[in-house]
């Protein structure tokens, strides 16, 4: 696995080093029931606010309000990953499998969908699948298809599931200022009571 810049992956206090005590359930031994629940526990923490980036993903017929997702690179997972359980405690692999082409509805061109699926495992704990897809028509397909993958699967493990449910969240669509290609959220854009906040509201660029 290449070596990665560390960054804060959490937003969690006491964050002593947990390798030592996971390192015991690497050696094909698995978790008691009450580890993995306190390893899961620590996977569901939500990222630092400075690693969350937001895409805006559809734009308002008049162009004035857009819907915008949170997301975090791969890396911040990775990094969660290799806090907890060290880089040898977990593994991926990947299959990736491409369709016949088809005409697409949206604009009628004919293309191929990539698919990659990506088993994780971790250590002492078990072992979660699961599928990313993309278009081969983007030059990032098989990057893109594979992180889509990749997170998909750590979700299984609760490690970043909570932002799948941003639709819980009052911020889903924002008001945007296409003049300048760049979004803000409004004042009154806030999580709903009993709802963990994504991250800080930056400015994004509208993807078109």
């Amino acid at each position: 696995m290449t070596a990665l810049k560390k960054n804060p992956a959490s937003v969690r206090p006491n964050e002593t080093a947990k390798s030592s005590s996971a390192s015991s359930g690497f050696l094909g031994s698995r978790f008691n029931i009450d580890k993995v629940r306190a390893f899961v526990a620590e996977l569901e923490v939500p990222f630092s606010p400075s690693l969350i980036e937001w895409r805006v993903v559809r734009v308002s017929e008049d162009r004035g309000r857009g819907q915008v997702l949170p997301y975090a690179d791969q890396r911040a997972y990775t990094d969660r990953l290799n806090e907890l359980f060290t880089p040898a405690g977990w593994t991926r692999t990947y299959t990736v499998q491409t369709s016949a082409t088809f005409e697409r509805s949206r604009d009628n061109k004919v293309a191929a969908k990539v698919f990659v699926t990506c088993e994780l495992t971790i250590h002492g704990i078990g072992s979660h699948s699961a599928t990313g897809e993309e278009w081969t028509d983007n030059e990032n397909a098989g990057t893109s298809a594979e992180a889509q993958a990749f997170k998909r699967a750590c979700s299984c493990f609760g490690l970043g599931r909570y932002l799948y449910t941003s639709a819980a969240y009052g911020w889903s669509w924002t008001n945007m200022d296409i003049r300048r290609k760049r979004r803000s959220l409004t004042a009154g854009l806030r999580p709903r009571d009993g709802e963990k906040a994504c991250g800080p509201y930056p400015t994004v660029n509208p993807e078109h």
